[in-house]
């Protein structure tokens, strides 16, 4: 009989799957401050990479011995050749082979140009010799993108391996997948060398492991549970790509490759973090004093050790970074929250604290949830840079471990220069900083008449194309007295050309007056028409050939003032800070990446919104998050305020302000023309407010066009402000210097 094991998903509003990250180290008392060292620089590692390198295996599959293996069909397989395991290797499988045989996998992993690079990459440099490949998006081209087949087809090892005495079986391999919708993934494991009979579990599991369209490389190991596994003479194990029940009109799935396949023993004590995520108010910018609704962390936990754990509970703690020019970091302990909150009622007060109490993990125990939190990101006054560290604390024998998860951090904004006459702080959900290659182009897609949500929009340069990220306050009274002022957006890295309108907007969903999905999202403020310019663009920012990943924290921004920036920030409500394209034409924001930065990845349903020109289900577009999309966050940020009073009635004396080339290199052009006459001081500040050049201009008679050049050879790379003070009256421009 065969016998499946399932993993279930945890169903939480709000909460879903995001990249596991490095814990670097915890504070050594609750009740007062130790402050330890700590390079964020060092502490990102991405999901699937727990291969254990130190364990001597017992079998070994690299696809170069053909009698260790076999690919195969399995019963009730259907699909042709290409949605069948062969194996292939770089030699008598060269490039010109995927192109005529794979063309879909052929364009997917660019071979055409860069050969087999992502393979090497992704997937290990052992390909050469051998590897095992199944491909559906190939086998659904080949069939007119119709999708009428089975997919039931397999790996098999045909040397087993000796589990007697074993703690625990360990199956690791190397792949490179990107799972669709409904494809599975197993792990089938049997005495019998035909597999008669079977175990088997399934692991890419969407929505706790993976989510649809996105990417698992590198090593995975999956272990098998002891009761079936352990303790035999002869253990047969198999890797099974499946897929039943989809649609006609969409892929059974897109490829799955194999590679180093290895079974050995694991250790006695282990606990896996299988996924973890911070939900519902997370944020990398975060106002001085603004009071946040509560930030919530999610994890999925599975003993995969041989020995039982105790005491087991999620943990987060909080700290601030002393000097965040100074690496590695020194922090300071500031508090922790242990207390596994569950989810409070959906509208109601969502600082509720509900223990669930510590829990005991036997041996096999999978899809523990765990949480904590129950507090808003810690924000008392401090300017600066926060980190948070987040684990899963637990027992062996009386003895503590910690299985460590996330190490992220965030940043308390003060009033930069440029916002200084209405005192107004940056409020971003982005990780704040540009990443080369990388764009906020969320969006919906057709194909045969079906829509499908899509990382890479091909409306995103279409006009009425809008993206909109959520910025949600307390639930509380204590939100009142802050205001609305304006939207910020981030220009992409060479993705954007000048001349094109945008307009702002924000908008909200007020839950205490549910109008109904339909209606959800309400404008309450608009920004004026902005047409963009060179000087506000990021193009040319990353110059390095050799690498692709380039990434920043200097780059231009845009501010777009609301014509009412007098809005009263009030609870219970979700606003969206948007941008829309107004004309045809590139533009399009930068985009945090849950690959490249310590993210708090806010994945769950309604992160961001998507208006994509003729494909959206609703008139204000479509949420996208969780498992919808891949849940790196839109540079769409907000500036909020204590301050009542109008950006439009701050005074002026100047205008047509600009400064070219911005960014500049050994020096820049400000051009100015004056309302009044008056004596006229430039000054340049850098992002702490210190004054690095000042220049005395003189008095100087209005109504003509003056031009000023600064020589900025001697500042280093970094975001400053340069200020044009007419007779005590200012207005602050923000002068990017990047050599």
């Amino acid at each position: 009989m065969k016998r499946t094991l399932l993993l279930v998903m945890a169903l939480v509003v709000g909460a879903t799957s995001a990249n596991a990250q490095k814990f670097i180290s915890i504070g050594q008392n609750a009740d007062r401050a130790v402050k330890q060292s700590v390079n964020l620089d060092q502490t990102k590692v991405l999901n699937n990479t727990s291969k254990s390198n130190t364990k001597s295996a017992a079998v070994t599959v690299d696809f170069n011995v053909p009698t260790e293996y076999a690919c195969k069909a399995l019963t009730g397989h259907t699909a042709g050749p290409k949605g069948t395991f062969a194996r292939f290797d770089t030699i008598t499988n060269p490039v010109s082979y995927f192109q005529t045989n794979y063309p879909k996998l052929y364009q997917w992993l660019y071979l055409g140009t860069r050969g087999f690079y992502y393979f090497n990459r992704l997937v290990g440099d052992g390909i050469g010799n051998g590897f095992a490949m199944v491909a559906p998006r190939d086998q659904f081209a080949l069939d007119g993108n119709i999708n009428n087949k089975i997919f039931n087809t397999a790996v098999e090892l045909t040397v087993p391996a000796t589990t007697t005495g074993w703690n625990v079986v360990d199956v690791e391999f190397n792949q490179y997948t990107q799972r669709f919708n409904s494809d599975k993934y197993f792990v089938d494991w049997s005495t019998s060398p035909t597999f008669a009979t079977y175990d088997s579990i399934e692991f890419n599991v969407k929505g706790i492991e993976m989510n649809s369209n996105e990417d698992a490389t590198g090593s995975k190991r999956v272990t098998l549970p002891t009761t079936t596994s352990i303790g035999q003479t002869a253990l047969y194990v198999r890797l099974r790509y499946s897929h039943y029940g989809g649609t006609t009109a969409q892929p059974a799935g897109y490829f799955w490759i194999v590679d180093s396949i290895t079974i050995s023993n694991g250790p006695a004590v282990r606990l896996d973090v299988k996924a973890a995520n911070h939900g519902y108010n997370a944020y990398h910018v975060v106002p001085l004093n603004l009071p946040l609704d509560t930030l919530l962390f999610f994890t999925t936990v599975d003993n995969t050790g041989g020995d039982t754990l105790t005491n087991v509970y999620a943990q987060e703690r909080m700290h601030s970074i002393d000097d965040i020019t100074v690496t590695p970091y020194t922090y300071t302990y500031i508090k922790e929250n242990r207390n596994n909150a569950l989810w409070s009622p959906f509208f109601g007060d969502r600082d509720t604290i509900y223990p669930m109490g510590e829990k005991t993990l036997p041996t096999n125990a999978k899809n523990v949830l765990l949480s904590a939190g129950s507090s808003p990101l810690y924000n008392n006054g401090n300017t600066g840079y926060h980190m948070i560290s987040s684990g899963v604390q637990y027992s062996h024998n009386s003895v503590p471990g910690i299985s460590a998860i996330d190490t992220m951090f965030y940043e308390v904004s003060a009033v930069e220069p440029l916002h200084a006459p209405y005192n107004s702080y940056r409020w971003a959900a982005d990780y704040n900083m540009l990443f080369e290659g990388v764009s906020a182009s969320y969006g919906l897609i057709q194909e045969n008449g079906t829509n499908y949500i899509t990382d890479d929009c091909p409306s995103k340069f279409s006009a009425g194309f809008e993206v909109c990220t959520r910025f949600m306050p307390a639930y509380d009274t204590a939100s009142f007295g802050w205001y609305f002022k304006g939207i910020e957006v981030v220009p992409a890295v060479d993705s954007c050309q000048a001349g094109v309108r945008i307009q702002g907007s924000l908008k909200k969903i007020d839950w205490v007056n549910f109008p109904g999905w339909d209606n959800a999202l309400t404008t309450v403020a608009t920004s004026n028409v902005y047409t963009v310019s060179n000087s506000d663009l990021n193009n040319g920012l990353f110059t390095d050939a050799t690498t692709s990943s380039e990434r920043t924290r200097t780059f231009n921004t845009i501010f777009l003032p609301l014509t009412d920036d007098s809005l009263t920030i009030a609870p219970n409500n979700w606003y969206y800070a948007c941008y829309k394209l107004l004309d045809d034409g590139m533009f399009i924001v930068g985009s945090d990446s849950r690959d490249r930065a310590y993210t708090f990845a806010p994945d769950d349903d309604y992160s961001c919104v998507v208006n994509t020109p003729g494909l959206s289900n609703y008139s204000y577009g479509d949420f996208f998050g969780s498992w919808l999309s891949n849940n790196s966050t839109p540079m769409v940020r907000a500036f909020v305020s204590q301050r009542a009073s109008s950006i439009n009635d701050i005074p002026t004396s100047v205008f047509n302000v600009r400064a070219y080339p911005n960014p500049a290199q050994n020096e820049t052009n400000i051009e100015y023309t004056l309302n009044n006459n008056g004596n006229v001081v430039i000054t340049v500040a850098d992002i702490m407010g210190r004054e690095v050049i000042r220049m005395n201009q003189g008095n100087q008679s209005a109504n003509s066009t003056k031009n000023v050049t600064i020589n900025t050879s001697n500042l280093s790379n970094g975001t400053y402000f340069y200020t044009i003070n007419v007779n005590g009256v200012k207005q602050t421009n923000k002068l990017v210097i990047n050599k």
